[in-house]
């Protein structure tokens, strides 16, 4: 099993799940697969070197998820950045990773004459919006135009899951996941408060290891949602992705954590209606 795998997995078990929620936008696991198998295709036929690495500069959003599995599905290598970096930071990583493509939400695109300055690896960029400018010498394109328009989100299908898969958690997963190729997978970089960034490798094993532990020791299934305010470019919050992608689950996206009423306002209004049943106080 591959990390790419565990979305294809979830994807043909739970179709019309509800995958993630990010605001008044949602996306089933069907369409998050369809669509971050379209990126990693069009990823893949940039005839990059294999295991290239792709840096994903994106906030929480429904575009990063695309984002990350659509590296994996290209059979790359994910390198999830800090959005809080200075561009000379972020310069000094994709020049340490030697990434050779580039993720990065439009809304950075003021920066991105900082952060590629004198950058020597980076040939393509992909952003979910057409920039408006692209810096000299790189090929640009946008989730619009890989995806034949403008991706708004999807509502959840009526009905309930035509397959169902009541051993998501079982034996055959874990003997998967031991299978997991040992090839590295994804780097993410530490803060670097005492120093410079250094990046932490692991493997399509490394992740898929903790996942399933994590799975296991929580209890997680597919009836289960979270409330994701810690960055998906943090291995805990990279964590709360895959886990939840993996049992089926539902991450509800909110990046207003410095507002914890609205974030619970948030909470209450997508969580399971048992939830909604527990005390304001809590």
């Amino acid at each position: 099993m591959t990390i790419f795998e565990i979305l294809e997995k979830s994807a043909s078990v739970f179709p019309s799940h509800l995958a993630a929620i990010h605001g008044d936008r949602k996306i089933s696991y069907k369409d998050l697969y369809l669509y971050s198998t379209k990126v990693g295709n069009h990823i893949s036929s940039l005839n990059l070197e294999k295991k290239s690495r792709i840096a994903i500069l994106f906030e929480n959003s429904l575009e990063y998820v695309i984002a990350f599995f659509a590296v994996f599905k290209a059979g790359h290598v994910a390198v999830p950045l800090d959005t809080s970096l200075k561009p000379e930071r972020i310069n000094d990583i994709l020049s340490n990773c030697q990434a050779s493509a580039f993720l990065v939400q439009a809304k950075y695109e003021r920066l991105l004459g900082d952060i590629l300055r004198k950058n020597r690896s980076v040939s393509f960029l992909i952003s979910e919006k057409p920039l408006r400018q692209t810096p000299s010498g790189l090929s640009a394109e946008s989730f619009d135009q890989i995806l034949d328009g403008p991706f708004p989100g999807v509502e959840k299908p009526s009905g309930e899951p035509k397959v169902h898969h009541p051993d998501v958690l079982g034996h055959d997963l874990e003997r998967e996941s031991a299978q997991a190729p040992p090839e590295l997978a994804a780097i993410f970089y530490t803060s670097g408060s005492t120093g410079s960034s250094k990046g932490v490798m692991l493997s399509h094993r490394n992740l898929i290891a903790n996942t399933i532990a994590t799975i296991q020791y929580l209890n997680l299934g597919p009836k289960d949602s979270v409330l994701v305010v810690l960055p998906f470019y943090y291995i805990y919050g990279n964590s709360l992705l895959l886990t939840h992608i993996m049992t089926g689950g539902t991450l509800v996206i909110e990046n207003r954590f410095l507002y914890p009423q609205l974030c619970w306002i948030r909470w209450k209004e997508k969580a399971s209606p048992a939830f909604r049943e527990f005390p304001q106080t809590l």
